[in-house]
């Protein structure tokens, strides 16, 4: 167990480490700026800190309990310090409001991969998540709004944009042989008008089985 001690503002960071204290006094100082101390490293430099061993030949278990009571005895965790933990294994890590709102918007219209998503959403969590909406009742302003779209299909003028999209979306099959009827029937002299009604389609189909756009000029050849 180490202690390293900012001569130019009095601050101490406690630390535990199965190295030697050289090797970890440069670790510290190759670790970029990851969290408090090694900022303060940069912006003071390496010289400006004394290191110390408190103590030496210790268990893990026994370096972790003792970390947290000098932590404690020393002040140094928060911002009296350089700790971002109370001392000890598995001890919560500290993030300022300032490094969450940071995250907040790193993380703001960023899509989840396959991979985070697998991980994240565990067929154990997905279960969770299924229970918990089980029973829910809508809210009255999601019910509302169902009601709104229910009532809205019953309109005429609804209706014939559905029994038009219906009418699209057969085109978007693209059916091979009323686009020859169509085209015989042209070649036949008949108008765009008069073929559409003839076979029950509408006249944007004709023109366009007439112009080979949207796929009819592939499928027909």
């Amino acid at each position: 167990m180490y202690l390293a001690t900012n001569r130019a503002n009095g601050k101490q960071y406690v630390g535990v480490t199965s190295e030697s204290l050289q090797a970890r006094r440069q670790r510290h100082i190759g670790n970029g700026k990851k969290f408090a101390f090694q900022v303060a490293l940069c912006k003071y430099g390496a010289a400006s800190f004394v290191w110390n061993v408190l103590k030496d030949g210790l268990s893990k278990s026994e370096a972790f309990e003792l970390e947290k009571h000098y932590v404690a005895l020393l002040d140094t965790y928060g911002p009296q310090g350089y700790n971002r933990r109370p001392g000890g294994r598995g001890a919560p890590l500290e993030v300022s409001e300032t490094t969450k709102a940071k995250l907040r918007r790193a993380l703001v219209g960023r899509k989840k991969t396959k991979e985070e998503c697998e991980r994240i959403y565990t067929p154990a969590v997905r279960e969770k998540i299924s229970l918990s909406k089980r029973g829910r009742r809508r809210p009255q302003s999601a019910v509302l709004a169902i009601s709104g779209v229910r009532s809205a299909t019953k309109r005429p003028d609804v209706r014939a944009k559905i029994s038009q999209s219906l009418r699209h979306a057969a085109e978007r099959r693209l059916d091979v042989s009323l686009g020859r009827e169509v085209r015989a029937l042209l070649d036949a002299g008949l108008s765009q008008v008069a073929v559409a009604k003839q076979l029950g389609t509408c006249r944007k189909v004709v023109r366009r089985i007439q112009k080979g756009t949207h796929g009819w000029g592939a499928l027909l050849g």
